[in-house]
This record gives structure tokens, C-alpha cells and sequence, in this order.
């Protein structure tokens, strides 16, 4: 309801950066590829004629409405179904601009002509059982119409009764010059090695929790793990100074959230505690919010799923100076 209000009150900003297109799908391959393989469902991501990768506009936007639509094709499928994303770029009628068309099929339940209608509005679900069974809102559609609204973009669906539903989704991206030429010119960014840095990582989501420690200690570094900010601000004010270097810390959490853990460990009387590296993670795609996030303390944000190339620079950035 909060991302509903933003939207329609115009209280939205669109962030538009440099973006690399098929991080953006590997990440969101990422996510659905083994969950769709423990559901036994076929997941197939193809990329067809793509010859502008690197974009400006908001990948953290581009990223939600993707999984709001992948999200959809899977929670909606049958057993021994199929999940389809095809992401191809077509002519563009302006110079400088790429049309990329994200297609999203599959062999689920499908909708009436009647509901097809009326999808995109708040709160409405075809099926009687879709909060119990499907564990649905009725509001991922409509959420996910508004965002490609914002970013000018269209979205299309077509569906039938017991054989599946398309979603297509067309945006035009001004094309990055800058990233274009540093590609052609060999230069690729490099990853900050993370070997030995102490890391403090908070999150309630014990998933999200695992993946993020298996990764981090894969690439070198030295894990300890909280499940809320409370606990979070406990490990750090029973530590002596110098038990961590940097803290990853989820934004949306209970007991107490990641932006008042800031605080309250921004507010120690401990010279590292004003020092310390404060990472927020978070799948919230507002500006407004990440600031929010700047202002209780936080160095910096980075959006979930986490990108572990970005995670990792940021972590080197932060802190050890690089």
C-alpha cells in the first residue's frame, strides 16, 4: 500500500544511471532458476538481438517489475509447467535510444477475458484461493503497471483459461555512450577482493541470510550473522573496537529495523561506531527511501537480490579505502 500511495501521489523518483541489461536478467534468472527447478517447473531465459547492453535508466525498477511478472508465471503454474523470458532489443524510432521488449509466458492456470480486465487494479484476484493457496496480495499488477507507467514504458497481457498467460513489457533506454566506449576500449571494471575483511551481516530472512554468508565467505571474508537490528547493535556494543569492518545491513526488518540499528550505533559513545562502514541492503526501489537510509547513517544502499560484484566493490570502497 506505501509503494501504491508513492505512485499515484507522484512521490516517485525515477533514479537514471548507467546500467548493464543482462546483469539485470542474470539476476532475476538467479532467483527463479532454482526455485523453479525445486517446483518442477521448466524455466527457460533466452536474449535475442541484443546490441545495446549498457542503458540508462533505473535497473532496480526494471529488476522489480521482472520479478513481479516471473513471480506471477510461477506462482500460477501447474506441475511439469513452463516459465518463458525472452528479452530482445527491436528498432528504436529515436537516435540514441534502445527498445528492449521483455516477454514473459507460461503453461499456468491462466485468466478469464472477464478478470483480464480488471488485472491491473488493486486488490483483485480471479481465484477464490489465491491468498491461502498462492499466498497473493491482488496488488503485484497493479504495482507493476504503475512502475512501467513511471519509467514510460507499456505492458500487454494476453491469457487463457487453463493454458497460461503472456506478459510483454516494451521500454525505450537512452543508450550510454560513455559505458559503450569504455567496453570497446577493453576497460572492465575490476572486483575489490574482500580476503580476510570482518563483516557483521543482519538480516531477519534466514534464506537470504545463508546465500549472502555462503557468498561472502566463498569470496574471503569473515561472516558473523544477526537476524534483527536489536541483536545487530548488541554484537557491535559487545565487541571490542575493530571486531568488524563493515556492517551489511537489511533495511526492513522486526524488533527493530535496520535504519534505527543505524542510529543507535551511530550514537555510541566509541570512536568505530561513528567510523564503522554501514551498508544498507533493501529491495525497495524509492529514492525517497534511500535516502531515508543516508540520513540515519547508512554509507551507502544496495538493491536485493544482492549483485555480489557490486556488494563486494562497495564493501572494498567503504571500507578499506579503495
Amino acid at each position: 500500500m506505501l509503494d501504491i500511495s508513492k505512485l499515484e501521489s507522484g512521490a516517485f523518483n525515477i533514479t537514471n544511471e548507467p546500467f548493464d541489461l543482462s546483469e539485470v536478467i542474470d539476476s532475476c534468472n538467479n532467483i527463479f532458476s532454482p526455485q523453479t527447478e525445486e517446483l518442477g517447473i521448466h524455466y527457460n531465459s533466452t536474449i535475442v538481438n541484443l546490441r545495446h547492453k549498457i542503458l540508462v535508466g533505473s535497473a532496480l525498477n526494471v529488476r522489480q517489475v521482472l520479478i513481479n511478472l516471473i513471480g506471477n508465471s510461477v506462482k500460477y503454474n501447474k506441475p511439469d509447467g513452463s516459465v518463458t523470458v525472452k528479452t530482445e532489443e527491436l528498432a528504436s524510432e529515436k537516435e540514441g535510444f534502445a527498445k528492449i521488449r521483455f516477454t514473459i509466458s507460461d503453461t499456468g492456470i491462466g485468466m478469464s477475458e472477464e478478470f483480464l480486465a480488471k488485472i491491473f487494479e488493486p486488490f483483485t484476484q480471479e481465484n477464490e484461493n489465491a491468498r491461502t493457496v498462492y499466498k497473493g496480495t491482488g496488488l503485484g499488477m497493479s504495482i507493476t503497471k504503475k512502475l512501467v507507467e513511471h519509467m514510460s514504458g507499456s505492458i500487454d497481457v494476453k491469457s487463457k483459461q487453463g493454458e497460461g498467460t503472456q506478459f510483454t513489457v516494451e521500454f525505450e533506454f537512452q543508450i550510454s555512450d560513455a559505458e559503450q566506449m569504455a567496453a570497446a576500449n577493453g576497460e572492465t571494471e575490476e572486483t575489490a577482493e574482500i580476503n580476510g575483511v570482518k563483516l557483521l551481516l543482519v538480516d531477519d530472512n534466514e534464506m537470504n541470510l545463508e546465500i549472502a554468508q555462503y557468498m561472502l565467505e566463498a569470496a574471503g571474508a569473515e561472516v558473523t550473522i544477526a537476524t534483527n537490528g536489536e541483536e545487530a547493535l548488541k554484537k557491535f556494543k559487545n565487541n571490542a573496537p575493530g571486531t568488524f569492518d563493515c556492517i551489511l545491513m537489511d533495511v526492513m526488518m522486526p524488533v527493530m529495523d535496520g535504519l534505527e540499528a543505524t542510529r543507535k550505533i551511530r550514537a555510541l559513545e566509541r570512536k568505530d561506531a561513528k567510523m564503522i562502514a554501514i551498508l544498507g541492503l533493501s529491495a525497495n526501489a524509492f529514492t525517497e527511501d534511500i535516502e531515508k537510509a543516508k540520513e540515519a547513517g547508512m554509507n551507502d544502499s544496495l538493491a536485493k537480490p544482492i549483485d555480489i560484484q557490486k556488494l563486494k566493490n562497495a564493501i572494498g570502497h567503504w571500507s578499506m579505502g579503495k
